[in-house]
């Protein structure tokens, strides 16, 4: 396929864009999952300690 610039740029960035939008969203499920279980652990060590 010829290079046909900004149209190829554009479509580069875009997709680029897309999979890191994809990878943060995947990481702030992960952290944010990570965070509820701590939580969770917090108030169960809590409750042991009681």
């Amino acid at each position: 396929p010829k290079f046909d610039g900004w149209n190829d740029l554009i479509n580069i960035g875009n997709a680029s864009s897309f999979l890191k939008l994809n990878l943060f969203g995947e990481v702030c499920a992960f952290v944010h999952g990570y965070e509820i279980l701590m939580y969770m652990f917090k108030v169960v060590a809590g409750k042991v300690e009681k």
